[in-house]
């Protein structure tokens, strides 16, 4: 309980609303690297998107493959130093701040980069 109480005096209003706009950003710009590097632009249903609002979004996958580039992507981030959820879901905490994001756009990238002829 005590934990409970003194996460509520952290979680002031100005505190989760810059939470969910860092997020928002976040997940922006995992979009945009997909878009950039993918051309997804062009593509009715892309193989890989990116859901979600805030501090709760998701790297997501379509198609046939789904689960396997699921999984690629989960062990290839994991190789690169970055834990999400097995299925894609990141979920931030006060304690994030931008410059833990870069390892992950840095591993978005590489994964890209390695299996752009799965995703695109």
């Amino acid at each position: 309980m005590a934990a409970g109480v003194t996460g509520c005096r952290l979680m002031i209003k100005a505190r989760i609303e810059g939470l969910n706009a860092l997020g928002d950003r976040r997940g922006g710009r995992i979009a945009e690297t997909l878009k950039a590097q993918i051309d997804i632009a062009d593509v009715r249903s892309p193989k890989v998107f990116v859901i979600g609002s805030g501090s709760l979004f998701a790297v997501r996958f379509s198609g046939p493959d789904h689960k396997i580039l699921s999984k690629l992507l989960y062990h290839h981030l994991l190789e690169n130093g970055v834990y999400i959820a097995s299925k894609g879901f990141l979920a931030l905490t006060i304690e994030i701040t931008e410059e833990h994001f870069w390892p992950l756009l840095v591993a978005v990238d590489s994964f890209i980069d390695k299996y752009h002829t799965s995703v695109a």
